[in-house]
């Protein structure tokens, strides 16, 4: 084989990794998250990059397990089970500092 057929070949083994890496992306970005309220360790596990480790129990806010929330303006943006509240400062720690929402979905436990 000569240099130039490697090269090709290599070449043409990168494209076809690129865009082999693109298209697994794109089904990530689709069908990999979870939506509003589905269990999450990291935000890159939600739709919204929003993965909160609180929830309300009773009237107080306590540590719970991760799941997957978004911003709100009443309780009917949110899935049942879950209600649209001012977060605390401690919840507000568990998302990114930019862009955080002044209301957002929090699951309720019993």
């Amino acid at each position: 084989m000569t240099a130039k057929k490697v090269l090709n070949a290599a070449g043409t083994v990168l494209v076809v990794a690129g865009l082999l890496l693109i298209a697994y992306l794109k089904w990530w970005n689709m069908f990999g998250q979870k939506g509003l309220g589905g269990a999450c360790n990291s935000r890159a596990g939600c739709r919204t990059y929003w993965c909160l480790k609180h929830d309300f129990a009773g009237s107080a806010e306590r540590v719970s397990s991760g799941y997957c929330t978004d911003k709100c303006s009443a309780d009917g943006d949110c899935d049942p089970g879950m209600r649209c509240v001012v977060p605390t400062a401690a919840a507000l720690d568990d998302l990114p500092s930019l862009g955080r929402p002044s209301r957002l979905c929090e699951r309720l436990e019993k």
